[in-house]
């Protein structure tokens, strides 16, 4: 049916009327394109196509003598795709998929050694997303939906450090086994 940046825009415009940069600067001002998978371009790309069809409305205004700005408004068609998307939201199979899980898969492919390296820079990674979470978590001006994203992925990486952790113990003890196995040969 519709994708997480449709429901994203829609719901954005949905109180105010905005122009494609004032979407893409409110998306970077809350961090929102930390929390969901899009692209800066694909906001403009996906204001176009719901604006051809008839979600939103676009009207041009000048502000000053020089610009012109294309202001979008969510029609009645777009806020009944917006309820639409909400639900389709709560009714589908909730996935959590971690870019990094294909690294894990792969470790078995690599050098125990290097691939220690590799996991201890994955744990080097989630500890520097954690602290700008953390930094995130303190931000005034942010809506309380957005805080409780915020908090909810915080709360992830402090699990998946765990998890990590775990992990790399284990992948340590089965090296060595390994190891004490070829020495034996």
């Amino acid at each position: 049916m519709g994708s997480v940046i449709d429901l994203l825009i829609l719901g954005l415009i949905f109180q105010n009327p905005m122009h494609a940069y004032e979407i893409a600067k409110k998306i970077q001002k809350q961090h929102l394109d930390d929390m969901v998978k899009l692209s800066i371009p694909a906001i403009y790309k996906n204001v176009i196509k719901l604006d051809k069809k008839g979600y939103l409305r676009a009207s041009t205004i000048t502000p000053n003598d020089t610009n012109t700005k294309t202001l979008y408004t969510i029609t009645a068609a777009g806020k009944e795709y917006f309820n639409a998307l909400m639900q389709q939201d709560l009714d589908a199979n909730i996935k959590i998929c971690f870019d990094f899980n294909t690294f894990i898969l792969n470790l078995d492919n690599m050098a125990k050694s290097d691939a220690m390296l590799l996991l201890k820079r994955l744990a080097s990674n989630l500890s520097t997303r954690k602290n700008l979470l953390n930094h995130q978590l303190n931000v005034d001006d942010l809506p309380f939906t957005v805080k409780s994203i915020i908090k909810q992925q915080y709360m992830l990486i402090e699990t998946l450090m765990l998890w990590l952790e775990e992990l790399m113990l284990t992948y340590k003890s089965q090296y060595k086994k390994i190891y004490i196995k070829e020495l034996d040969q």
